[in-house]
């Protein structure tokens, strides 16, 4: 029987360590790799790492402090709130950042930001009078 040294194994903690530091880093940045984290790609990450996919979830959790499904729920939150202060309607501005109705929309951007998002765009629109 062959044995792996010791060495070898703490490599491989460092190895995966660097790589989810790597991952955490460019999700804390500005969240493009966590916003596009769906379940396939989160099980190839896991693959890639020999790791369980809920082993990085708790990981995440530890590292960022909230779940993989809160983040990503809070940069689509932030994106679409940009997106309100610009040109982008109300009614369109959920379908651009993965939202998949209005009503789930409305909920999580109310409970997010304590104010409707119509209401939202409407008390950052400048009028020109």
């Amino acid at each position: 029987m062959h044995t792996l040294p010791v060495s070898h194994f703490l490599h491989f903690e460092q190895l995966e360590s660097d790589q989810l530091g790597k991952f955490f880093d460019s999700c804390a940045a500005d969240g493009a790799e966590c916003l596009s984290l769906t379940p396939p790609e989160l099980e190839r990450l896991a693959a890639e790492l020999f790791v369980s996919k809920y082993h990085i979830a708790h990981v995440f959790k530890d590292e960022i402090g909230m779940s993989i499904h809160q983040y990503i729920s809070k940069k689509r939150l932030a994106r679409c709130r940009e997106a309100l202060l610009g040109d982008v309607p109300v009614t369109k501005v959920y379908l651009l950042f993965g939202f998949h109705d209005y009503s789930s929309f409305y909920r999580a951007f109310k409970k997010e930001y304590g104010i409707s998002p119509k209401d939202f765009k409407e008390l950052h629109t400048v009028t020109s009078d």
